[in-house]
């Protein structure tokens, strides 16, 4: 298909928006509005001549500094062009429009003529092949090329048989080099979001070009490679360790795509399965705060993004997965807020913000469609399966095969807690004890990752020890304890941690029935930093040898046992109902100190 002349394109017209009835959008439809209303502005972004035609030259997407030419992720929006395209709606003046056709016609021309050779496409260089943009690139095509034939099926708006032609081909190329290329599979073991990216994009592929070859090798890659993708630990590999925000939200949109063509076929029981192990770990890892609107996270353990707690988090495998109901809104608490958000837009129609973000991932196919959620009944016994509401005490413990990284999670009747230990997987990364919860305060103390808030000692030149990896001796019950990778139940007594500060000092954590004690002995002067949380209407105070955090009618208390020096500094980090308090205590030679609850 020849060029359009630049000067023969018309521009996609602004949204009149005197002609829409925003009562015209279903109460699943509000998320489109925002996207609708600014969508001639990235429609007209479209380069429609010179070597970069088919190019989307606006920052909306991908980082400022990688909306490039050569970074085919830029080009996902192809998927918004696609859907106002094909989308017959009485709120989409787009349906069909000329002006929408050539740039989503320009956009997939310009795709196509980014693929290497055996499939792979690139992000941050020219001809720097690599997995994300390959992966991802697929979920999107997918979808638009489902899109278009559903659309032509219904003598609906289609596009230029040649540049649909190709695309068609240079999927089924992408997701053949996804399946079987040895350096694309050995960087999804160390970052599975990449990975799972166009599990659901092949699905949808695939509805509208049915292609038993390639179900049945994606049916055994899911089979046989899944595991390598997830830690013995449980967590989804990302940066070969855990990072809550990739899987909670990249991850779990990827799964959700795919759960959308994947439930009730073949693939439904091996998706669940693979999110089993997450499910639980993140029940051992998230605490919920006693007026059960928030969830706080063992977040120093964090590989690559930031995220301290959560209100909520949803995936459609739940109604196999019972524990991961825990976390979700329930059925009614959803139906209330899609009620509320389309009433708010009939009122304030047509005020949507301006545009900032521009994500194609809303026209993912199930982001707006099934949606599976428990009744609040259900949602609240889930909750009281949660390890720590379940029971008041015990002690497990789980160590990757990787990597000597393990954790452990002490539950006692007055507190529950985790401790983190090993070999370090990336600088960002604080060990030692990661939170500390009680079940009428909620969560106490929360060590954070980077330099934010970390718990541990420090030399006077601030190097912060657990910021490294330590090898801590492990004794339960006065017996030593060989770590091995896995999940073990451990016996259900006094747990203690023993561990070198560098080569001039050995700290002692040890965890008791109504206690947390912590040794210091080293030689000189040097400081023991404490990462509290502290909501509104709590008395922090500090005199007399004693840290006291009171909250709720109950009490922490952390008394040291020889003369210390005691700052209590505010951060600029907050969280959900919390501000955190860097409490520092500066000591010489020894420090004892003991954390109890009244």
């Amino acid at each position: 298909m020849a060029a359009e002349n630049p000067a023969n394109v018309p521009e996609v017209a602004p949204l009149d928006v005197g002609q829409i009835d925003p009562a015209s959008f279903a109460k699943d439809q509000v998320s489109y509005v925002y996207h609708l209303s600014h969508f001639s502005t990235l429609a007209n972004a479209v380069v429609m001549e010179g070597e970069n035609r088919g190019f989307i030259d606006l920052k909306v997407w991908r980082r400022p500094k990688d909306n490039e030419p050569y970074n085919v992720r830029v080009l996902e929006n192809h998927a918004s062009l696609a859907f106002f395209y094909t989308e017959k709606r009485p709120w989409n003046p787009y349906w069909g429009d000329p002006a929408v056709k050539v740039r989503l016609e320009a956009v997939m021309d310009f795709w196509c003529k980014s693929q290497h050779t055996d499939g792979r496409f690139a992000e941050y260089a020219y001809e720097q092949w690599s997995l994300a943009p390959t992966g991802f690139g697929i979920k999107f095509m997918g979808e638009t090329l489902r899109r278009l034939q559903t659309s032509e099926s219904n003598g609906g708006p289609t596009i230029d048989a040649d540049i649909l032609a190709r695309a068609v081909r240079a999927t089924e190329k992408a997701i053949q080099i996804l399946l079987t290329h040895p350096d694309l599979l050995r960087h999804a073991t160390n970052f599975s979001n990449q990975y799972t990216g166009f599990w659901g994009g092949l699905m949808a592929f695939i509805s509208a070009y049915p292609n038993e070859e390639i179900f049945r090798a994606f049916f055994e890659k899911v089979e046989t490679f899944r595991d390598q993708l997830t830690s013995p630990v449980g967590y989804h590999y990302e940066r070969t360790g855990c990072d809550w925000r990739y899987t909670m939200q990249t991850h779990r949109s990827n799964m959700q795509h795919l759960w959308h063509y994947a439930r009730g076929t073949a693939l439904e029981k091996d998706i669940v399965e693979m999110e089993r192990p997450w499910a639980d770990w993140l029940a051992y890892n998230a605490v919920l705060e006693p007026d059960g609107l928030y969830f706080t996270i063992n977040r120093a353990i964090e590989t690559r993004t930031t995220m301290p707690g959560f209100e909520n988090w949803e995936t459609p495998m739940a109604e196999h997965l019972p524990l991961a109901q825990a976390f979700s809104r329930s059925a009614e608490a959803y139906e209330e807020s899609s009620i509320a958000r389309w009433e708010k837009l009939v009122q304030t129609w047509p005020s949507v913000g301006p545009l900032e973000m521009y994500s194609p991932h809303i026209f993912e196919n199930g982001r707006n469609g099934l949606k599976w959620l428990p009744s609040k009944i259900d949602r609240d016994v889930a909750r009281t399966q949660l390890p720590y509401l379940a029971k008041d005490r015990f002690i497990h413990f789980r160590m990757d095969d990787r990597i000597a990284v393990h954790h452990t999670f002490v539950r006692r009747p007055s507190y529950y807690a985790i401790f983190n230990a090993g070999e370090m997987i990336c600088e960002i990364q604080r060990y030692g004890l990661g939170l500390l919860w009680h079940p009428k305060m909620g969560s106490v103390l929360q060590t954070q990752s980077r330099e934010h808030g970390p718990w541990g000692t420090a030399s006077v030149d601030g190097e912060i020890y657990e910021a490294s990896s330590f090898d801590a001796k492990i004794a339960v019950d006065g017996n030593v304890f060989d770590p091995t990778p896995g999940q073990h139940n451990l016996s259900d007594s006094e747990i203690i941690f023993e561990y070198a500060l560098g080569a001039i000092g050995q700290k002692t954590v040890r965890f008791d029935e109504e206690e947390i004690a912590v040794t210091v002995a080293y030689e000189g002067r040097f400081f023991e930093h404490l990462p509290l949380l502290v909501q509104a209407g709590d008395e922090l105070t500090s005199e007399n040898g004693q840290i006291r955090l009171q909250r709720s009618g109950s009490v922490m208390v952390i008394s040291f046992d020889s003369r210390v020096g005691i700052d209590v500094k505010p951060t600029d980090v907050a969280h959900g109902p919390f501000e955190l308090k860097h409490v520092e205590v500066s000591a010489q030679n020894h420090l004892q100190y003991h954390i109890v609850f009244e």
